[in-house]
C-alpha cells in the first residue's frame, strides 16, 4: 500500500513555488517585427516582475543556506549580492523604460 506523501512547506519551498508560478503567469510580451514604445513598456514590466520574483526566491535560498551554515559572513555576502542583483534589475528596467520614452518621443515627432 502506498504511503501518503506529506508536503513540507518551508520559506524556501514557498519562494520556489512563487517564482515558478510567476514565470508561468507572467508570459513575456510578444514583440512583433519592430518594437514600439508600448512594447518596450510591457517588456520593462516583464523584466521587473520576473526580476522581483527571482530576488525573493534567491533571498529565501540564501537565508536558508546561511541559517544552516556555521561561521563566515554568508549573510553579509548574501545581502551584498542581493543588493547588487536588485540594482541590476532596476538598471535593466530603467534602461528599457528610457528606450520606451525615447521611442515614444520619436513616434510623436513623426505623427506631428
Amino acid at each position: 500500500m502506498a504511503q501518503a506523501v506529506h508536503a513540507i512547506t518551508t520559506p524556501i519551498a514557498a519562494a520556489h513555488t512563487a517564482l515558478v508560478a510567476k514565470i508561468i503567469v507572467e508570459k513575456p510580451h510578444v514583440i512583433r517585427w519592430s518594437a514600439d514604445a508600448r512594447d518596450l513598456e510591457e517588456r520593462a514590466a516583464d523584466v521587473q516582475a520576473i526580476g522581483n520574483a527571482f530576488i525573493v526566491y534567491l533571498s529565501a535560498l540564501l537565508e536558508d543556506t546561511a541559517s544552516v551554515s556555521s561561521g563566515g559572513n554568508l549573510r553579509d555576502a548574501a545581502a551584498d549580492a542581493l543588493n547588487g542583483i536588485t540594482d541590476h534589475v532596476t538598471d535593466l528596467v530603467g534602461s528599457i523604460a528610457n528606450a520606451a520614452e525615447s521611442l515614444a518621443a520619436e513616434e510623436a515627432g513623426r505623427a506631428a
